[in-house]
């Protein structure tokens, strides 16, 4: 699969890549790695920068990992479950909307897994 068609890449040595791209591509370059032979999500993590919030999907294949990097705005920061592509992602979706706030569209539960209703709101969110 030729990365560079999906966004800016950077590759490392550990047979993985970074590779960013706008957040309009997400579902289309989640479906492409997909059938691909990108089958296994390891976990997907969230950054709260400050200026923006960057989401990054790690999947990957027998022998390499894709890590694929989007941001979102951090006001009504909202972006498209991937549950359908990788069903896996419905735990680490969940845990990005409680740790920092993001909205999954499309996400079928989106009750806390870890805070209870006296913990702070968003925790890993900046202020």
């Amino acid at each position: 699969m030729d990365f560079k068609k999906i966004g800016t890449v950077t590759c490392m040595k550990d047979n993985s890549c970074i590779i960013e791209i706008p957040a309009t591509e997400l579902i289309k370059q989640i479906a492409k790695l997909r059938l691909s032979g990108f089958y296994r999500i390891s976990t997907i993590t969230g950054t709260d920068t400050g200026k923006v919030i960057e989401v990054i999907y790690h999947i990957s294949n027998e022998t390499f990992t894709v890590n694929l990097k989007t941001t979102i705005p951090r006001i009504n920061a909202s972006i498209k479950t991937i549950n359908h592509y990788f069903p896996g992602a419905a735990l680490y979706e969940r845990e990005l909307a409680e740790m920092i706030g993001v909205i999954i569209i499309g996400n079928l539960n989106p009750k806390n897994i870890f805070l209870d209703e006296t913990s702070p709101k968003t925790p890993l969110r900046k202020k």
